[in-house]
Formats: C-alpha cells, structure tokens, sequence
C-alpha cells in the first residue's frame, strides 16, 4: 500500500489534461513575459528619475585647506581692512556648509523624459505581443497535437483492418488457395503503417515538450477548444490594425523625439545654485580664533556656441527618423500579404473541409465493397489495399485541413491583437 501511495507522489503534478483555458493563462506568464513587464517599469521608473533631476539637489560639505600665504576666510571689503584688529585671514582654514543645485530650465532634460515615456509605452506594447503571440502559438501546436491524434487513430482502424484481412488471407494461404505473395504484400502494408505510426509518436512527444516550453505544463492529450462567436466579432472590427506595427510607430516616434533632444542642446540653460558656509581659522596677525559664515545664490545662464559634435548627432537622429520609417513600411508590408492570405484562404479551406467529409464517406463506401469483392477472389490484393490506403489519405486529409483553419484562426488573433482567452473556451 505504501508503495503504491509513494508511485502516486512521484507522478507530476503539472502531468495532466488541463483545459484550453487554463493552458492560455499560463502561456501568458512566462518568464519572458514577465521580463517585458519589469523593463516597462524600469523604463517608468528611469523617467521619473531623469524629471528628479529638477528638483534640488543639496549636500553637506567640510574640509580642511592649508595655503603657504594666508588666505581670506570670506571676502574683506576696504572698510573692514583694519591691521589693529583681528583679521579673518589664515594660513589654515576650516570650513563646513551646505550647498543645493537645480536646474531652471534645461530643454533636453524635458525631450530625455518624453523619450523614456514612448519607451515605457512600447514595452507595454510589446508584453500585449508576447502574450498573444504565445497564445497563439499555442493555439497552433494543439491544433497541430489533435492533428497528429487523429492521424494516429485512422492509422489504428487501417492496422486493425488490415490485421483482420491478413488473418483471412493466411488462412487461404494454409489452405493452398491463395498465393504467400498477397500475404507478404499484406505484411508489408501493415509494417509501413506501423512505422508511420510510430513516426507519428515521435512528432507528438515533440509537439508536447513545445507545449511545456511556453505552458510550463506536461500535457498527454490535446486541450479541446472551440471558438466563440466573440472571435468574428473581433475579426469585423479590427480598426486598430495591425498590433505587431505598433512598435514600429513607436520607433518612429522615439526617433522624432531624439532629434528634438539633439536640437534642444543648442537651447539655452539656466542652472540655479545656492550655498552657506561657516569659515574658521586663526587670524594670521593676532593669532585669535575667527569665525566667519557667508551665504549666496547664483542664477547661471549658458548658450553653447559651438560645438562640431552637436552637428553630426543631428545628422544621426534623422537618418534614424528614415531607417525607422523605412522598417516600418518594409512590416506594414509583410503583414498586410499575411492579411490578403488569411482572408482568401480560410473559406477556401472551410470548403475544402466540407469536401474532405464526404470524401471519407465515399472512401469508406468504396473500401468496403473492395473487401468483399477481395475476399470473393474478384479483386487483387493490389487494389484492395489501394482502397485502404484511399481511406487513409482522406481521413488524414480532413484532419490536415481543420488543423490548417486552427492556424489561420492562430495567426489572424496575433495579426490584429486579439487574445485567445476572450475568444476560445
């Protein structure tokens, strides 16, 4: 009893059939997702920094200075220059203070927070794409797993007919009236449909470890999933356009705002700065302790004129302004030619399905009159096994097909932005 409740633990926990639902919330926080997310708030956090560099800046200051000729504690004016008194002049000076900075205006401090805000804004973009983007890739490899599913049960019912064929034919072989060949062809047949069959396992047991890469979840059975009617609703108002181009008018937008900070540099700057100081030292004429405190506040005002750097920074800025409009245009592209072929070429393929479904009818129709007409010796074992193979290819042919719907389903949801868990239950 022990042992069988210790097997019972070992078992994975995340080892079982999780609904589609679940499997889309969980593809939608994976490690990289998350990551996006704390860049958006670095990026928030790094404008906020960059617009505290107006409020003041203050600092406690001491220090110690010896000058081989005595120097000034605070400046004398003429009046105060009395030799009979004790001057505030000394060879070593002490001093201790506070002294705050800020600046008043500085343009590109304005353009640098603008920056870090369009930037924050494209990370928040970017997490809404990977998330979908992992959504519908999911989306698409349990699509793709149903896939392989169906195919391997149309290869069981072939294996299983064939099987129960073959006995009847190794019967007539035993019996002398029917030649081992149609037995080997038989054999041969069912070897063939083995190996794909196990070719198929292996394309699952991948298809799984690529589900565990975005879900974190072993799964031993596709989620079954069904579209809402939300999901055409979505489709008919898809004004926003393309989500994935979003980035790239953000580029766009960065870029502009770089060349306004790189122009902002020949701006005027004012800089307000204040201090108070406590000066002591002993007076260099009569020896006695002095003590002086002075305080100030200075408005600095600064203009560059000149400056070659400035001028290829500007140059630079509006080639990036180019380059980011031409990547753009070159994305708009690649996405509106996916748009063109998703369109076209879904009813295509829900017609197709239809046609695939009274195929099989058709198929299975025709396989079993072949397998009477086999086993009555008016057929070959050539044809008869060509009609099993007829029943194969149409069988896999609808499951290719309905796949091939959930694809586009998968990648129309990532062209336009839309989330799988508003659509799919």
């Amino acid at each position: 009893m022990i042992k069988y409740f210790i097997v019972i633990l070992l078992i994975p926990i995340s080892s079982y059939a999780a609904g589609i639902d679940t499997l889309l919330e969980t593809a939608s926080q994976r490690p990289e997702i998350k990551s996006l997310k704390l860049s958006e708030e670095i990026s928030r956090q790094e404008r906020a920094k960059t617009l505290y560099n107006f409020t003041p800046k203050v600092d406690f200051y001491a220090s110690y200075e010896y000058s081989s000729r005595p120097q000034n504690l605070v400046p004398i004016t003429p009046g105060e220059m009395n030799i009979n008194k004790s001057l505030p002049i000394s060879e070593n000076i002490y001093r201790y203070g506070v002294k705050a900075s800020m600046p008043v205006f500085v343009k590109e401090l304005f353009d640098t927070a603008d920056i870090l805000k369009l930037k924050k804004e494209k990370f928040g973009i970017l997490t809404d794409i990977a998330v979908i983007k992992n959504q519908s890739l999911l989306v698409s490899l349990n699509s793709y797993f149903h896939y392989l599913n169906k195919k391997r049960k149309y290869l069981q019912k072939r294996i299983d007919s064939l099987k129960k064929t073959k006995e009847i034919v190794k019967t007539g072989v035993n019996a002398g009236r029917i030649p081992k060949s149609e037995l080997y062809n038989i054999k041969k047949s069912l070897l063939e449909l083995k190996m794909e069959f196990e070719n198929l396992k292996r394309q699952t047991e991948d298809v799984k470890a690529d589900i565990y890469k975005i879900t974190g979840r072993h799964i031993e059975k596709p989620a079954e999933m069904n579209k809402t009617a939300n999901f055409d609703k979505f489709l008919s108002n898809n004004d926003a356009g393309f989500i994935q181009l979003k980035p790239y008018k953000y580029d766009i937008k960065t870029a502009n705002q770089e060349l306004e900070r790189q122009r902002a540099y020949r701006y005027p700057k004012v800089n307000l700065s204040a201090s108070y100081t406590q000066n002591m030292g002993e007076s260099y004429n009569k020896d006695e302790f002095e003590s002086e405190d002075i305080g100030n506040v200075m408005v600095e005002l600064s203009l560059p004129i000149f400056d070659a750097k400035s001028h290829k920074e500007i140059a630079i800025a509006k080639n990036e302004i180019l380059k980011a409009k031409q990547d753009y245009l070159s994305e708009r592209s690649v996405l509106s030619s996916l748009e063109r072929k998703y369109s076209n070429k879904l009813p295509i393929v829900k017609k197709s399905i239809k046609q695939a479904e009274e195929d099989i009818i058709y198929a299975k129709k025709l396989l079993n009159t072949a397998k009477v007409a086999y086993k009555n010796r008016r057929m070959t074992v050539d044809d008869y096994l060509s009609y099993e193979a007829d029943v194969l290819k149409s069988e896999s042919n609808l499951a290719a097909l309905k796949n091939e719907k959930w694809q586009i389903y998968a990648g129309q949801a990532l062209l336009y932005g839309i989330r799988l868990t508003e659509v799919l239950k």
